[in-house]
């Protein structure tokens, strides 16, 4: 049962309730105990959600495994090929994209593994303009034959702060 506290918290209660008897059994009142489970029960939720990120856990590995033997495969072929083509050759360019691509899923699949981890924070001085504006320029790569087209507009320059760098730069790709 849930009651609402003196101050108004919410806590998770639990009760007992017995009989008192007299020696010839007649009734003489009940006791009720009360006790707080509020602790018990957010430890039930927390083992909830670690269950489900072991489970996340083994899914990634899985899928991460399934993924990177391919990728490896492709990466390989590509070096190859890579290797066999001069480099004023119009096709290397195609070559580096390849290679480029599965260096991105390779990340991404690593993301999916970080996503069931604690997180490890790689904090450093960033310079904000030069990141964002790295980002800017990946997804307009990335999106090119969809005319995608990013103003930013900042009215000053932006400072250094202290940020996981990759972490940062990704929120401004999702963004």
């Amino acid at each position: 049962k849930i009651i609402a506290n003196s101050d108004g918290s919410l806590v998770n209660i639990g009760y007992s309730t017995s009989i008192l008897r007299a020696p010839d059994n007649e009734v003489l009142g009940a006791v009720e105990v009360f006790y707080d489970l509020t602790k018990l029960k957010r430890l039930e939720r927390e083992m909830a959600r670690i269950s489900t990120l072991a489970a996340l856990g083994r899914m990634a590995a899985t899928i991460a495994h399934e993924v990177r033997n391919p990728l490896g495969a492709v990466s390989g072929f590509a070096a190859l090929l890579g290797r066999d083509i001069d480099d004023n050759d119009p096709r290397k360019k195609l070559i580096t994209k390849i290679t480029s691509g599965v260096a991105s899923l390779n990340k991404f699949v690593n993301g999916l593994l970080d996503f069931t981890r604690e997180p490890r924070l790689q904090m450093m001085p960033v310079n904000l303009d030069e990141l964002i504006d790295e980002a800017i320029e990946n997804v307009t790569d990335d999106n090119k034959t969809q005319r995608v087209e990013i103003e930013k507009y900042i009215e000053h320059d932006l400072a250094t702060y202290p940020l996981d760098k990759d972490c940062f730069r990704q929120i401004m790709i999702n963004l």
